[in-house]
């Protein structure tokens, strides 16, 4: 009964006009609409930061009566948290807060590529290689990490001034196109729809290359591959009709390049590519060999890649910029030899400036790997640290973990000297002295729950990572596919634990996963207290009791950590996983 009374009041709450608020974010303007919500530009006061809240539709809701679709939706959005990379837009929170369910994402000023597309802005191919790299990029790292987009389309893929994507709405899709009809109306986005998609099969990583496919073959063509009257008509074309070859509506582009585009849209999953890295690399073979050696050559008219664009000399009237001038031989005139010339001596400075603004990624793995070697190298220089580097399969770099605040400025300048021309992310922690012997004790814990997925976690049920002094604290715990005994523990920042799960007054208890539970909502409740400031809990998980009988609620950090220390060593090490994150508790003004 109280769910729907819940449902009720969201549905009640039609977004017709610009609120000022929603829950503490400060409203600046709307960013968009699409089929699950309305995308608001608006302030976190706490920090100063710029954030974009995704309020979903109330119309998505009328049939929720028991909360079945909230309690997907938020377990979707939470999972997803743990992508970190630097073309995906972050995920921050989750909140159901007085009449308003809404995501807290990283605010990204950039245009989605679709207004692009809409606009019929032709592309090069050096611009579409680009795009299509850091977007199968994107793919490939989330793809390993388990998690499937299910909505690669334009919309959700944003493109900055200079040229780098963040794509949004990673697990924000899944519920998307899995509930394809709501009021009788076609959800998600049929015209890039894999054929399994249509027919409402299980999807894996092939559906979101085909996805992919389309974006290229749109990019390449300026025309959809697949298009009807209706949304059904269009995904009968998906599931019967091959599209015109792109080489036919590009005469740029040669016939070669078809099959890479055909083996993309291929009908049946097996057909296709079955990695984001097989496609790109084919996408970049036929660069390298093909259309690279063409836009460089002086015989093709001396053109020089400026930002995505061709610059090809300089007069009277100023600089010449052409686009789809590629892979055309033929004879040059005097005349443009002469601008060419002009080029090379008056905007060869100029056109270094702007190309080293953009990322630059190591080009051979002898230089990735000497790179990572110097970055392990210069974290060993940390006292208390559990950073690492990591690249994926098309060689982004990623760097995580934590360090000292008193190292962290240090740290920075470090790794921005070693990866000045280098593409990479950094989702580094600051942590406090008190922490640093438990972070450590963990940390190949945590690695091993990183390359499981991170399935073991703990996160603030409904809430930012920031708490006033009064608020009731509660926690959801997500648990791993195996059977496994629980721990959650709560230090603070004064040197003392308590014991979250299992408390004192209960004995260990086998959680059968997968499975997600609150803590803080029943017998059980935990008020912000002083003193306040930077808090750490720590979850861990093991196949067997840890402790026997379980600890007392409360006790000094440092005793639990010199006996959990004892028992870890026991522990079989490729079993035993951990997580953590940090909370802020504040006084109230």
């Amino acid at each position: 009964m109280s769910a729907g009374i819940k449902q009720q009041k969201l549905l009640d709450n039609i977004m017709t006009s610009l609120p000022d608020k929603i829950g503490k974010y400060q409203i600046c303007s709307i960013l968009g609409q699409g089929g699950m919500g309305i995308v608001y530009k608006a302030i976190d006061p706490d920090i100063s930061q710029e954030v974009a809240l995704k309020v979903i539709r109330p119309e998505l809701l009328k049939n929720d009566t028991d909360g079945t679709f909230l309690k997907r939706f938020r377990n979707e959005v939470l999972a997803c948290r743990r992508l970190k990379h630097p073309n995906i837009v972050a995920t921050y929170d989750y909140h159901e807060e007085g009449f308003n369910c809404f995501i807290v994402m990283e605010y990204v000023d950039g245009q989605p590529l679709s207004d692009f597309l809409d606009t019929k802005q032709v592309f090069d191919f050096s611009h579409i290689y680009k795009i299509i790299k850091q977007l199968l990029s994107v793919l490939s790292y989330a793809h390993g990490q388990g998690v499937i987009h299910r909505d690669i389309k334009p919309d959700n893929i944003l493109v900055k001034d200079d040229g780098f994507i963040h794509v949004m709405d990673f697990g924000i899709a899944r519920m998307d196109t899995s509930t394809l009809t709501v009021a009788g109306t076609v959800m998600g986005s049929p015209g890039y729809m894999s054929p399994e998609q249509c027919m409402g099969k299980q999807v894996d990583q092939r559906s979101d290359i085909f996805s992919a496919g389309v974006v290229l073959y749109q990019l390449i063509t300026n025309e959809k591959p697949f298009t009807g009257d209706n949304p059904m008509a269009t995904m009968q074309k998906i599931l019967n009709v091959e599209p015109v070859k792109v080489s036919l509506l590009n005469n740029n582009i040669p016939s070669s390049f078809d099959l890479v585009i055909n083996k993309a849209l291929a009908k049946t999953p097996k057909s296709r590519y079955q990695s984001a890295e097989e496609f790109l690399e084919d996408i970049e073979d036929f660069y390298e060999h093909y259309l690279k050696p063409h836009e460089i050559s002086t015989k093709n008219k001396s053109v020089i890649l400026i930002a995505g664009l061709l610059l090809i000399g300089a007069a009277a009237g100023g600089a010449y910029f052409f686009k789809d001038n590629l892979g055309l031989d033929g004879p040059v005139s005097a005349e443009e030899n002469e601008q060419a010339k002009i080029v090379e001596k008056t905007d060869k400075i100029k056109v270094t400036e702007q190309v080293a603004e953009l990322p630059v990624e190591p080009n051979t793995e002898d230089s990735r790997l000497a790179v990572i070697e110097s970055l392990n190298k210069a974290f060993k220089n940390f006292e208390c640290n559990t950073l690492r580097v990591e690249k994926d399969p098309v060689q982004n770099l990623s760097i995580t973990g934590s360090v000292l605040s008193s190292d962290f400025n240090k740290f920075n300048d470090k790794i921005d000297g070693i990866l000045s021309n280098v593409q990479y992310s950094s989702v580094v922690e600051k942590i406090d002295k008190p922490f640093c012997d438990i972070l450590l004790m963990l940390d190949q814990a945590v690695e091993l729950n990183q390359a499981n997925n991170a399935e073991l976690s703990v996160l603030p049920y409904s809430h930012s990572k920031t708490y006033f002094e009064g608020e009731l604290i509660k926690f959801e715990v997500i648990t791993p596919s195996d059977q496994v005994y629980v721990y959650v523990d709560y230090f603070t920042s004064d040197g003392n634990v308590v014991h979250i799960y299992p408390s004192s007054e209960k004995e260990n208890k086998l959680v059968k996963g997968p499975t997600n539970f609150i803590l803080g909502d029943k017998e059980v409740k935990w008020e912000v207290a002083g003193p306040f400031g930077k808090d750490l809990i720590i979850i861990s998980s093991y196949p067997k009791p840890i402790f026997k009988p379980v600890r007392n609620n409360f006790e000094s950090s440092q005793e639990y950590i010199r006996v959990f220390k004892n028992k870890i060593a026991s522990l079989d090490q490729n079993l035993f996983k951990a997580n953590y994150f940090f909370l802020t508790t504040q006084a109230k003004n």
